[in-house]
């Protein structure tokens, strides 16, 4: 595998040989070169140096100093192993608010030796043509490579293909990466190492619902690389395919060549795909995903699930390790095909000027963006040849701890401002009461803003309700009816937090149904469901920030 340095992270560890005792190893990497970012950009990376004097203890203080340009988010220092001693570690952040040239070293020094590590990068001003990726594990750090060189080709990749990268370093165990704020910039997200063990719950949601959303979402993971396989699966699992956490035995090396490359736009310009140790990716569901390379019958090296909304999810059955993409030009050429896609994020601005597109839901691809209080209580139903998501009970098992709705469905994003529109059928005739919800603000099961739209208003229905810690209250006093039958209505929410304005609209766009200003809650989930009836949803669009 070339010249990579598997270090903590990794289940075997090589290193090159040390130096004399009286010196350091050679920092990993050995330069920091990022090459062409954009202003704006996430570029972060780490380092790390190997002290070879075991009887320097841990606590031993490492000096670090770093150019202005360059934040020093964390370091560790502690034994690395018997054999090759104390391991200093840094991770930073590289400033990008400005374009232009940026370079400078950054230096650690510990008992009186020095190591001196070159950081550069070139900071380019934004536009509207490049692709924005975001590329969590960064390949600038200190599990990737000894050889700063070897980045050379990816580099490349990045300039040619005119893309604008945010690189992020490894989550802590829990911490979520994929912020909706960065994902709502992004065209592709590139996953693989250690990022994908330690996905939290709420990035794999992120993700799913990235691609649902038209998003390309690229996973890269094998056996030989820990615990990547079980991670890939967990965002890949609604997609029709798997990744098999085995190995090849014997043979580690392919070279796969003509008949195994699909024809497809993604494997454009790609002759022979080299491997080594690869795991393959079985296709569960065929209408769903398709191989793009095939290692053997049934089994293939990377796979495809395209989606209605224009999403994709790819997998392919290699950690990334960047000396895998400088191995051969159709290697780098596949990876390009992969990472470079017409911009999805154009078109978003000019549909709305004020606030831009943060998710359009059909639910043809299943519910994966939402949590329900009970999940028994919904399903995803083929109705009229379009799948819609609805409550199948007027009361589910939910029972909240103060009086407010039984049935809640919430999506993963969070937002302060927004436009809400979606589609709804009720599906029961329960008389004055009948209804839907939609929640908002929502901070907590017993706090949060919902519009109930009841078909006969009252103090306690047809209203715009808080619940704070306390039973639900009205803060309007709505008198309008809402005019169900069993046909599909229209509703719009809008929700300007600096004025505190809350309209509710029923079918007519132009004119609020109801409407309050109110400041108690600001940014929080949004969300649909009832009170205690039943419903279809469809067609959800949410622009917002």
């Amino acid at each position: 595998m070339g010249t990579f340095r598997l270090v903590v992270l990794f289940a075997s560890l090589c290193a090159a040989p040390l130096a004399t005792q009286d010196e350091p190893a050679e920092p990993i990497p050995d330069a920091l070169r990022f090459g062409s970012l954009r202003v704006g950009a996430v570029a972060e990376g780490s380092l790390g140096v190997v002290w070879n004097h075991l009887r320097d203890a841990e606590s031993e203080v490492v000096e670090i100093d770093a150019p202005k340009f360059v934040t020093v988010t964390r370091t560790q220092t502690k034994i690395w192993t018997a054999a090759l001693g104390v391991r200093t570690r840094v991770w930073f952040r590289v400033d990008t608010r400005k374009a232009g040239a940026i370079e400078g070293t950054i230096e650690l020094r510990r008992a009186g030796r020095r190591v001196v590590v070159p950081i550069d990068a070139v900071v380019l001003p934004r536009d509207e043509i490049s692709t924005r990726v975001v590329v969590a594990d960064s390949p600038f750090q200190a599990d990737s490579t000894e050889d700063g060189g070897l980045l050379d080709t990816w580099r490349t990749l990045v300039a040619t293909g005119r893309l604008a990268v945010d690189y992020l370093n490894p989550p802590a165990k829990g911490e979520s990466r994929f912020s909706v704020e960065l994902l709502r910039e992004a065209d592709v997200v590139l996953v693989g190492e250690s990022t994908l063990w330690h996905l939290s719950e709420a990035d794999v949601a992120r993700l799913q619902a990235f691609a649902c959303g038209g998003g390309r979402v690229v996973l890269a993971a094998n056996k030989f690389y820990g615990d990547t396989i079980a991670g890939a699966n967990r965002v890949v699992a609604p997609f029709g395919f798997e990744l098999l956490d085995v190995e090849p035995r014997g043979q580690k090396q392919y070279e796969l060549t003509g008949e195994h490359i699909a024809d497809d736009a993604l494997t454009r310009g790609v002759t022979t795909v080299g491997l080594y140790r690869p795991s393959p990716v079985r296709i569960v569901d065929e209408d769903l995903a398709r191989p793009l390379i095939t290692i053997e019958d049934g089994l293939a090296f990377s796979a495809i699930a395209r989606l209605r909304s224009g999403g994709e999810v790819i997998a392919i059955g290699e950690s990334l390790w960047w000396d895998w993409v400088a191995a051969s030009p159709s290697n780098a050429r596949f990876l390009r095909n992969l990472l470079v896609r017409e911009r999805k994020n154009g078109a978003v601005a000019s549909a709305s000027p004020e606030l831009p597109l943060l998710l359009t839901e059909d639910f043809e691809n299943g519910r994966i963006r939402w949590t329900t209080t009970d999940d028994s209580a919904w399903r995803i139903e083929k109705v009229d040849g379009s799948h819609v998501f609805g409550l199948i009970r007027r009361r589910s098992d939910y029972q909240p701890k103060v009086r407010s709705p039984h049935n809640i469905a919430l999506l993963y994003i969070e937002a302060t401002d927004f436009v809400l529109t979606f589609d709804v059928k009720s599906t029961k005739d329960t008389g004055n009461h009948r209804d839907c919800c939609v929640f908002f603000g929502y901070q907590n099961p017993t706090n949060f803003y919902y519009a109930h739209l009841g078909a006969r208003p009252d103090p306690h229905s047809g209203q715009i309700m808080l619940v704070k810690d306390a039973p639900r209250r009205a803060l309007t006093t709505n008198e309008k009816r809402v005019p169900w039958d069993d046909g599909w209505h229209k509703v719009k929410v809008v929700r300007d937090s600096g004025s505190g304005k809350i309209e509710v609209y029923f079918d007519d766009m132009e004119t609020p149904h109801m409407a309050v200003v109110d400041r108690t809650f600001g940014k929080g989930k949004i969300g649909l469901g009832s009170f205690d009836d039943m419903n279809d949803f469809d067609n959800v669009v949410l622009r917002g920030r």
